[in-house]
């Protein structure tokens, strides 16, 4: 692998492009510099785009339909989507009670994306409206989501309580593995 990209500067998050017709390759979130990268799959630099609805992106996801992308910009408190060649398409604002969403994940099922901020994780459905997940306690820095496409659940890294989560589509909780198990996790962020 060999690269042209110089500019990052705390890279946040990294997501593999599945979408259709598109290069099969990945895109990395730059905390410090604002930018989204689309790294090919033979390492070159492709497209970076950066803008005002970027403030410190902490997390991306794909739409394998279309490849747009979906980005938790965490210190504008929003989640912003983008087409694949980075032109800005809508900006939303955080759903009550949310601020700073750290982590998105897209379910390539019915294209309602999944967002954490640091003490709450809701979802957001194609038409823009937030959806009220069942209210989970307890969570501290749920930093990073994965989607199952083939049941809908979803996996969340909660950092700040040790501990992997896993909720079932509608959102209700039905798996933790933490320290109480064979695991011993120590702040799990990926």
């Amino acid at each position: 692998l060999s690269s042209t990209v110089t500019n990052y500067a705390l890279p946040r998050d990294l997501v593999v492009d599945l979408s259709p017709g598109n290069f099969r390759g990945a895109w990395a979130c730059s905390q410090n510099t604002n930018t989204i990268y689309k790294v090919t799959a033979a390492g070159a630099e492709g497209t970076a785009f950066t803008g005002p609805a970027l403030n410190q992106p902490f997390s991306v996801a794909v739409d394998p339909s279309d490849g747009a992308l979906w980005v938790a910009s965490n210190q504008s408190h929003t989640v912003v989507k983008y087409s694949s060649s980075g032109a800005w398409i809508v900006t939303y604002a955080p759903a009550p009670g949310m601020t700073f969403p750290w982590a998105v994940a897209l379910d390539p099922r019915d294209g309602k994306l999944w967002v954490a901020d640091a003490f709450s994780v809701r979802k957001i459905n194609p038409d823009g409206i937030w959806e009220d997940v069942p209210p989970i306690s307890g969570f501290s820095a749920p930093k990073h989501m994965a989607v199952d496409p083939s049941d809908g659940s979803v996996w969340i890294s909660d950092q700040g309580n040790n501990r992997v989560v896993k909720l079932r589509e509608d959102g209700v909780q039905i798996g933790v593995l933490d320290t109480a198990d064979a695991l011993a996790f120590s702040g799990p962020e990926g």
